[in-house]
């Protein structure tokens, strides 16, 4: 089974691996979340919400280690020296993490800071979900980068 996936995953273009890495980050680190939560709800009698585990600010959190983690690789472990070549990617590597980490940073801590009542729920629903796929976008660039 090991093999069989193990070459599955080498006969991938850089692309599809770096989609396949996301979407296991995100099977393994937030679903198991949603799952367990289900889990305890169903149990207790409660009713499920996702509106409601995303406007809590999972998605968010998840953001934050998924650039952090894409950092981690690059900068401390070294796992790619191609971030020097090109602008393009010296902005990928350096700027465009900044700039997803800060705004997660802000949308958490704005959801937190402010009483329920005054919370605009479409509008942190809309840049969770906006933020989450840019980060999506860019983990795939960047894995895409790694892989080939």
């Amino acid at each position: 089974m090991v093999e069989k996936t193990k070459s599955i995953f080498l006969k991938l273009k850089p692309v599809g691996k770096g989609f396949l890495w996301f979407f296991l980050t995100l099977l393994l680190g937030f679903l198991l979340q949603i799952i367990i939560v289900f889990l305890i709800q169903k149990t207790l009698g409660n009713s499920f919400s996702f509106y409601k585990i995303i406007l809590d600010g999972n998605i968010l959190l998840f953001i934050i280690a998924i650039t952090s983690s894409l950092c981690v690789d690059t900068y401390i472990l070294g796992k790619n020296n191609n971030y020097k070549k090109t602008v393009f990617f010296k902005m990928m590597y350096s700027v465009i993490p900044i700039i997803i980490i800060c705004i997660s940073a802000v949308l958490f801590s704005a959801r937190y800071n402010k009483k329920i009542d005054e919370i605009n729920n479409e509008f942190f629903l809309a840049a969770e979900i906006t933020i989450f796929f840019i980060t999506m976008i860019y983990a795939i660039i960047i894995k895409y980068n790694d892989f080939k």
